[in-house]
Protein backbone atom coordinates (compact mmCIF):
# COMPACT_ATOMS: atom_id res chain seq x y z
CA UNK A 1 0.00 0.00 0.00
CA UNK A 2 0.84 3.38 0.35
CA UNK A 3 2.17 5.62 -3.54
CA UNK A 4 0.10 6.57 -6.54
CA UNK A 5 -1.47 4.64 -8.66
CA UNK A 6 -2.62 6.09 -12.18
CA UNK A 7 -6.01 4.12 -13.98
CA UNK A 8 -6.32 4.79 -17.73
CA UNK A 9 -9.13 3.40 -19.33
CA UNK A 10 -8.41 2.95 -23.37
CA UNK A 11 -10.14 2.70 -26.71
CA UNK A 12 -8.62 3.01 -29.76
CA UNK A 13 -6.18 5.69 -29.22
CA UNK A 14 -2.77 3.14 -29.60
CA UNK A 15 -1.35 6.53 -31.61
CA UNK A 16 -1.37 8.61 -28.32
CA UNK A 17 -0.62 5.53 -25.98
CA UNK A 18 3.72 6.27 -26.46
CA UNK A 19 3.20 9.83 -25.52
CA UNK A 20 0.59 9.82 -22.47
CA UNK A 21 2.38 6.46 -21.10
CA UNK A 22 5.93 8.02 -21.81
CA UNK A 23 5.14 11.33 -20.09
CA UNK A 24 3.47 9.23 -17.04
CA UNK A 25 6.79 7.34 -16.72
CA UNK A 26 8.88 10.87 -16.79
CA UNK A 27 6.91 12.08 -13.22
CA UNK A 28 8.91 12.41 -10.12
CA UNK A 29 7.45 10.58 -8.28
CA UNK A 30 6.91 8.40 -10.63
CA UNK A 31 3.70 6.60 -10.14
CA UNK A 32 3.54 2.97 -8.31
CA UNK A 33 1.47 1.52 -11.22
CA UNK A 34 -0.26 2.35 -13.83
CA UNK A 35 -2.97 0.31 -14.92
CA UNK A 36 -4.73 0.45 -18.75
CA UNK A 37 -7.26 -1.87 -19.44
CA UNK A 38 -8.43 -1.65 -23.26
CA UNK A 39 -12.22 -1.15 -24.01
CA UNK A 40 -12.43 -3.68 -26.92
CA UNK A 41 -10.17 -1.52 -29.19
CA UNK A 42 -10.22 -2.62 -32.96
CA UNK A 43 -6.82 -0.23 -33.65
CA UNK A 44 -3.27 -1.45 -32.81
CA UNK A 45 -3.46 -0.35 -28.83
CA UNK A 46 -2.95 -3.88 -27.41
CA UNK A 47 0.30 -4.38 -29.51
CA UNK A 48 1.54 -0.65 -28.78
CA UNK A 49 0.28 -1.63 -25.15
CA UNK A 50 2.79 -4.78 -24.85
CA UNK A 51 5.80 -2.83 -26.26
CA UNK A 52 5.16 0.05 -23.57
CA UNK A 53 5.17 -2.65 -20.88
CA UNK A 54 8.59 -3.59 -21.81
CA UNK A 55 9.82 -0.28 -21.60
CA UNK A 56 7.67 0.27 -18.10
CA UNK A 57 7.84 -2.21 -15.46
CA UNK A 58 5.16 -0.88 -13.52
CA UNK A 59 2.63 -0.64 -16.21
CA UNK A 60 -0.14 -3.26 -15.83
CA UNK A 61 -2.33 -4.05 -19.12
CA UNK A 62 -6.08 -5.75 -18.92
CA UNK A 63 -8.58 -6.36 -21.58
CA UNK A 64 -12.00 -5.89 -21.08
CA UNK A 65 -14.35 -9.24 -22.84
CA UNK A 66 -16.72 -7.24 -24.46
CA UNK A 67 -16.91 -3.41 -24.52
CA UNK A 68 -17.71 -1.59 -21.24
CA UNK A 69 -17.48 2.38 -22.38
CA UNK A 70 -15.40 4.99 -20.46
CA UNK A 71 -17.16 4.95 -17.24
CA UNK A 72 -17.79 0.81 -17.25
CA UNK A 73 -14.09 0.46 -17.78
CA UNK A 74 -13.71 3.55 -14.79
CA UNK A 75 -15.40 1.65 -12.03
CA UNK A 76 -13.45 -1.89 -13.55
CA UNK A 77 -10.07 0.29 -12.93
CA UNK A 78 -11.39 1.31 -8.96
CA UNK A 79 -11.81 -2.03 -8.54
CA UNK A 80 -7.94 -2.90 -9.38
CA UNK A 81 -6.49 -0.03 -8.05
CA UNK A 82 -3.96 -0.08 -5.02
CA UNK A 83 -2.25 2.97 -3.26
CA UNK A 84 -2.92 5.88 -1.27
CA UNK A 85 -3.73 7.54 -4.31
CA UNK A 86 -5.39 7.72 -7.62
CA UNK A 87 -4.85 9.27 -11.19
CA UNK A 88 -7.41 8.93 -13.74
CA UNK A 89 -5.42 9.75 -16.80
CA UNK A 90 -6.84 10.03 -20.31
CA UNK A 91 -5.00 7.65 -22.92
CA UNK A 92 -4.52 10.72 -25.40
CA UNK A 93 -3.81 13.44 -23.00
CA UNK A 94 -0.47 13.94 -21.03
CA UNK A 95 0.56 14.95 -17.72
CA UNK A 96 3.31 17.99 -17.15
CA UNK A 97 6.22 18.10 -15.40
CA UNK A 98 6.20 18.41 -11.96
CA UNK A 99 2.19 17.74 -11.41
CA UNK A 100 2.86 14.28 -9.24
CA UNK A 101 5.00 15.73 -7.23
CA UNK A 102 2.76 19.51 -6.30
CA UNK A 103 -0.23 17.58 -6.06
CA UNK A 104 1.21 14.78 -3.15
CA UNK A 105 3.02 16.71 -1.40
CA UNK A 106 -0.32 19.20 -1.08
CA UNK A 107 -2.17 16.12 -0.34
CA UNK A 108 -0.13 15.33 2.48
CA UNK A 109 0.22 18.29 4.01
CA UNK A 110 -3.56 18.71 4.07
CA UNK A 111 -4.76 15.01 5.35
CA UNK A 112 -8.26 16.33 5.46
CA UNK A 113 -8.54 17.24 1.63
CA UNK A 114 -9.69 14.46 -0.97
CA UNK A 115 -8.66 15.91 -4.36
CA UNK A 116 -5.79 18.36 -5.40
CA UNK A 117 -5.69 19.93 -9.02
CA UNK A 118 -4.08 22.10 -10.94
CA UNK A 119 -4.31 23.97 -13.97
CA UNK A 120 -4.94 22.25 -17.79
CA UNK A 121 -4.22 23.18 -20.88
CA UNK A 122 -5.87 22.46 -24.54
CA UNK A 123 -3.52 20.85 -26.93
CA UNK A 124 -4.53 20.09 -30.67
CA UNK A 125 -4.93 16.41 -32.23
CA UNK A 126 -1.42 16.80 -33.43
CA UNK A 127 0.13 17.40 -30.10
CA UNK A 128 0.41 21.64 -30.85
CA UNK A 129 -0.52 23.50 -27.70
CA UNK A 130 -3.62 25.50 -28.07
CA UNK A 131 -3.84 27.74 -24.43
CA UNK A 132 -5.44 27.44 -21.02
CA UNK A 133 -8.70 25.95 -20.44
CA UNK A 134 -11.29 28.77 -19.36
CA UNK A 135 -11.96 27.34 -15.76
CA UNK A 136 -11.96 29.48 -12.71
CA UNK A 137 -9.06 29.74 -10.43
CA UNK A 138 -9.91 30.06 -6.79
CA UNK A 139 -6.77 30.83 -5.32
CA UNK A 140 -3.31 33.14 -6.17
CA UNK A 141 -1.67 30.39 -4.60
CA UNK A 142 -1.81 26.55 -3.55
CA UNK A 143 -4.57 26.68 -0.87
CA UNK A 144 -6.67 24.34 0.94
CA UNK A 145 -10.46 24.50 0.06
CA UNK A 146 -12.90 23.37 2.94
CA UNK A 147 -16.59 21.59 2.00
CA UNK A 148 -18.05 24.94 3.04
CA UNK A 149 -15.42 26.93 0.72
CA UNK A 150 -16.13 24.48 -2.28
CA UNK A 151 -19.85 24.54 -1.73
CA UNK A 152 -19.71 28.25 -2.23
CA UNK A 153 -17.19 28.16 -4.86
CA UNK A 154 -19.07 25.70 -6.71
CA UNK A 155 -22.37 28.13 -6.79
CA UNK A 156 -20.21 31.32 -7.59
CA UNK A 157 -17.90 29.99 -10.73
CA UNK A 158 -19.24 26.50 -11.12
CA UNK A 159 -16.05 23.72 -11.46
CA UNK A 160 -12.59 25.11 -11.10
CA UNK A 161 -11.20 21.59 -11.89
CA UNK A 162 -10.84 19.11 -14.93
CA UNK A 163 -10.36 15.32 -14.38
CA UNK A 164 -6.84 15.48 -16.57
CA UNK A 165 -5.51 17.48 -13.32
CA UNK A 166 -7.05 15.87 -10.84
CA UNK A 167 -5.19 13.12 -7.88
CA UNK A 168 -7.65 11.62 -5.42
CA UNK A 169 -7.52 9.69 -2.02
CA UNK A 170 -8.52 6.15 -3.11
CA UNK A 171 -10.45 5.97 -0.11
CA UNK A 172 -12.18 8.51 -0.32
CA UNK A 173 -13.96 7.32 -3.78
CA UNK A 174 -17.62 7.14 -3.47
CA UNK A 175 -18.69 2.83 -2.51
CA UNK A 176 -20.91 3.77 -5.81
CA UNK A 177 -17.88 4.88 -7.69
CA UNK A 178 -19.19 6.82 -10.72
CA UNK A 179 -22.56 6.44 -12.27
CA UNK A 180 -22.86 5.15 -15.74
CA UNK A 181 -26.48 6.49 -15.98
CA UNK A 182 -24.80 9.79 -15.84
CA UNK A 183 -22.85 9.32 -18.87
CA UNK A 184 -20.37 12.08 -20.21
CA UNK A 185 -21.18 13.87 -16.66
CA UNK A 186 -20.15 10.75 -14.68
CA UNK A 187 -16.94 12.14 -13.68
CA UNK A 188 -18.05 15.80 -12.93
CA UNK A 189 -20.86 14.37 -10.85
CA UNK A 190 -18.09 12.23 -8.96
CA UNK A 191 -15.09 14.81 -8.21
CA UNK A 192 -18.26 17.40 -6.74
CA UNK A 193 -19.44 14.73 -4.57
CA UNK A 194 -16.04 14.12 -3.34
CA UNK A 195 -14.94 18.05 -2.72
CA UNK A 196 -18.23 18.55 -0.96
CA UNK A 197 -17.99 15.64 1.65
CA UNK A 198 -14.35 16.17 2.42
CA UNK A 199 -12.52 19.47 0.86
CA UNK A 200 -10.13 19.82 -2.01
CA UNK A 201 -6.43 21.21 -2.39
CA UNK A 202 -5.53 23.85 -5.05
CA UNK A 203 -2.46 25.08 -6.94
CA UNK A 204 -2.47 27.46 -9.73
CA UNK A 205 0.17 25.45 -11.80
CA UNK A 206 0.03 23.65 -15.02
CA UNK A 207 -0.41 19.68 -14.83
CA UNK A 208 -1.54 18.47 -17.31
CA UNK A 209 -3.28 19.05 -21.35
CA UNK A 210 -6.25 18.13 -22.77
CA UNK A 211 -6.15 16.98 -26.06
CA UNK A 212 -9.30 18.72 -28.17
CA UNK A 213 -10.28 16.71 -31.05
CA UNK A 214 -13.96 15.93 -33.14
CA UNK A 215 -14.17 12.94 -31.66
CA UNK A 216 -14.24 13.63 -28.16
CA UNK A 217 -16.42 11.68 -25.46
CA UNK A 218 -18.24 14.58 -24.19
CA UNK A 219 -17.96 16.76 -27.11
CA UNK A 220 -19.82 13.62 -28.78
CA UNK A 221 -22.80 14.69 -26.71
CA UNK A 222 -23.49 17.58 -29.05
CA UNK A 223 -25.00 15.31 -32.30
CA UNK A 224 -27.55 13.98 -29.70
CA UNK A 225 -29.11 16.92 -28.00
CA UNK A 226 -32.07 14.34 -26.67
CA UNK A 227 -29.10 12.36 -25.07
CA UNK A 228 -27.25 15.90 -23.52
CA UNK A 229 -31.41 16.42 -22.57
CA UNK A 230 -32.06 13.39 -21.11
CA UNK A 231 -28.48 13.03 -18.87
CA UNK A 232 -29.15 16.54 -17.35
CA UNK A 233 -32.36 15.14 -16.03
CA UNK A 234 -30.19 12.42 -14.31
CA UNK A 235 -27.73 15.05 -13.06
CA UNK A 236 -30.89 16.72 -11.30
CA UNK A 237 -32.23 13.79 -10.01
CA UNK A 238 -28.59 12.35 -8.68
CA UNK A 239 -28.00 15.88 -7.07
CA UNK A 240 -31.85 16.57 -5.36
CA UNK A 241 -31.12 12.89 -3.64
CA UNK A 242 -28.36 14.63 -1.84
CA UNK A 243 -30.08 17.34 -0.37
CA UNK A 244 -26.60 17.60 2.22
CA UNK A 245 -24.62 18.32 -0.44
CA UNK A 246 -26.59 20.21 -3.71
CA UNK A 247 -28.83 23.02 -2.31
CA UNK A 248 -31.91 23.92 -4.29
CA UNK A 249 -30.42 27.00 -5.64
CA UNK A 250 -27.32 25.41 -6.80
CA UNK A 251 -28.94 22.55 -8.67
CA UNK A 252 -30.98 25.11 -10.98
CA UNK A 253 -27.70 27.32 -11.39
CA UNK A 254 -25.47 24.37 -12.38
CA UNK A 255 -28.04 22.86 -15.16
CA UNK A 256 -28.42 26.43 -16.01
CA UNK A 257 -24.71 26.96 -16.23
CA UNK A 258 -24.62 22.91 -17.93
CA UNK A 259 -26.90 23.89 -20.66
CA UNK A 260 -24.76 27.05 -21.37
CA UNK A 261 -21.59 25.57 -21.49
CA UNK A 262 -22.56 22.96 -24.38
CA UNK A 263 -24.15 25.85 -25.95
CA UNK A 264 -20.97 27.53 -25.83
CA UNK A 265 -18.69 24.25 -27.22
CA UNK A 266 -21.35 23.94 -29.79
CA UNK A 267 -21.10 27.95 -30.59
CA UNK A 268 -17.38 27.08 -31.14
CA UNK A 269 -17.00 23.52 -32.65
CA UNK A 270 -15.87 23.31 -36.37
CA UNK A 271 -17.98 19.80 -36.13
CA UNK A 272 -20.99 21.66 -36.20
CA UNK A 273 -22.73 23.53 -39.20
CA UNK A 274 -24.68 26.66 -38.18
CA UNK A 275 -28.20 25.24 -39.05
CA UNK A 276 -27.17 21.91 -36.40
CA UNK A 277 -26.13 24.59 -34.04
CA UNK A 278 -29.45 26.47 -34.25
CA UNK A 279 -30.54 23.77 -33.43
CA UNK A 280 -28.71 22.40 -30.63
CA UNK A 281 -29.30 25.90 -28.82
CA UNK A 282 -33.22 25.59 -28.83
CA UNK A 283 -33.13 22.32 -27.64
CA UNK A 284 -30.94 23.54 -24.54
CA UNK A 285 -32.29 26.96 -24.30
CA UNK A 286 -36.29 26.20 -24.39
CA UNK A 287 -38.66 28.92 -24.59
CA UNK A 288 -36.68 31.34 -27.26
CA UNK A 289 -39.27 33.43 -29.49
CA UNK A 290 -39.17 34.03 -33.61
CA UNK A 291 -37.28 37.40 -32.58
CA UNK A 292 -34.51 35.40 -30.59
CA UNK A 293 -33.83 32.72 -32.98
CA UNK A 294 -33.25 35.44 -35.45
CA UNK A 295 -30.97 36.89 -33.29
CA UNK A 296 -29.45 33.28 -32.84
CA UNK A 297 -28.60 32.88 -36.50
CA UNK A 298 -27.68 36.23 -37.31
CA UNK A 299 -24.97 35.64 -33.73
CA UNK A 300 -23.68 32.25 -35.42
CA UNK A 301 -23.94 33.34 -39.39
CA UNK A 302 -22.17 37.03 -38.38
CA UNK A 303 -18.04 37.32 -37.32
CA UNK A 304 -16.60 36.29 -34.81
CA UNK A 305 -17.55 39.27 -32.40
CA UNK A 306 -21.27 38.31 -33.09
CA UNK A 307 -20.61 34.65 -31.53
CA UNK A 308 -19.28 36.18 -28.35
CA UNK A 309 -22.15 38.76 -27.92
CA UNK A 310 -24.60 35.89 -28.49
CA UNK A 311 -23.25 33.96 -25.98
CA UNK A 312 -23.87 37.14 -23.89
CA UNK A 313 -26.52 37.67 -24.42
CA UNK A 314 -27.95 33.67 -23.77
CA UNK A 315 -26.10 34.03 -20.43
CA UNK A 316 -28.05 36.80 -19.35
CA UNK A 317 -31.11 35.59 -20.47
CA UNK A 318 -30.38 32.49 -18.36
CA UNK A 319 -29.81 34.78 -15.21
CA UNK A 320 -26.79 33.94 -15.02
CA UNK A 321 -24.98 37.35 -16.18
CA UNK A 322 -24.84 39.82 -13.12
CA UNK A 323 -22.62 41.96 -11.49
CA UNK A 324 -20.91 39.47 -9.45
CA UNK A 325 -20.55 37.27 -12.38
CA UNK A 326 -18.79 40.17 -14.13
CA UNK A 327 -16.40 40.86 -11.06
CA UNK A 328 -15.19 37.53 -10.67
CA UNK A 329 -14.11 37.30 -14.56
CA UNK A 330 -12.48 40.55 -14.07
CA UNK A 331 -10.91 39.50 -10.96
CA UNK A 332 -9.89 36.46 -12.95
CA UNK A 333 -8.33 38.03 -16.29
CA UNK A 334 -4.64 38.18 -14.09
CA UNK A 335 -4.48 34.80 -13.02
CA UNK A 336 -5.51 33.39 -16.45
CA UNK A 337 -2.50 35.74 -17.90
CA UNK A 338 -0.12 33.90 -15.35
CA UNK A 339 -1.19 30.73 -15.66
CA UNK A 340 -0.92 30.81 -19.25
CA UNK A 341 2.76 32.16 -19.16
CA UNK A 342 3.04 29.47 -16.97
CA UNK A 343 2.09 26.90 -18.65
CA UNK A 344 4.20 28.71 -21.65
CA UNK A 345 7.23 27.81 -20.45
CA UNK A 346 6.75 24.65 -18.81
CA UNK A 347 5.53 23.56 -22.89
CA UNK A 348 8.99 25.56 -24.12
CA UNK A 349 10.80 23.45 -21.94
CA UNK A 350 9.29 19.54 -23.31
CA UNK A 351 11.30 16.97 -25.13
CA UNK A 352 9.53 16.45 -28.57
CA UNK A 353 6.57 14.65 -27.87
CA UNK A 354 7.85 11.66 -29.91
CA UNK A 355 10.77 11.71 -27.52
CA UNK A 356 8.19 10.68 -24.58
Amino acid sequence: MGGLCVLMPNRNHGAYLPISIGALGKQTPRPDKIIVIDDASTDDSLEVLARLAKAHPNLEVHENPERLGVVGTQNRLIDLADGEYIYFASADDMVLPGFFRTGLDLLRANPSAALFSGLTAYIGPAGNLQGLMPLPTPCDRACFLSPQKCRRLLYEHNVWFHGSSCLIRRDRVPAQKLNPELDFLADNFFWQEIILRHGAVFAPVPCACYRRQGGSYSGGALRDTGKISAVLSLVRESMQQRPELFSRPYVEAYQKSLRLGFVSECVWSDQVNTEQKARVIAQLVPGLGPAARLAVNAGLSGPRPMSYLLLLALRLRSGLLNAGFLKRKFREIPRKKKGLQSIREVWEALPAQDEF
